[in-house]
């Protein structure tokens, strides 16, 4: 595995979401390459790996149960599998060759 892709959320939007996980879903790299992690940043809902599904992906839910950015990012970086880590925000869309 070359890379763990993390979203870091917090009551995302369902629409903004699904549409960073279809891009995702999307990408030139080799589905085998990289893990994708939702970081939930104690949701009022948790979240689920519903919307990663919706997407055909597989991903790992973590889940913070205080609320934070940073806390959530340390979460990621406690459980990421690969040796490089990248952080996504729940509304940025990657192009295909990201």
């Amino acid at each position: 595995m070359l890379l763990s892709v993390a979203i870091c959320t917090r009551n995302p939007r369902k629409d903004y979401l699904d549409r960073v996980l279809a891009a995702l879903a999307q990408q030139s790299l080799p589905r085998a390459d990289w893990e994708l992690l939702l970081v939930d940043s104690a949701s009022d809902t948790p979240l689920t790996a519903e919307a990663a599904v919706r997407a055909g992906l597989v991903g790992r839910i973590v889940r913070v149960n205080i609320s934070g950015l940073v806390r959530a990012r340390f979460a990621a970086i406690a459980v990421a599998a690969a040796p490089v880590l990248l952080f996504l925000d729940d509304d940025n869309v990657p192009a295909r060759d990201f």
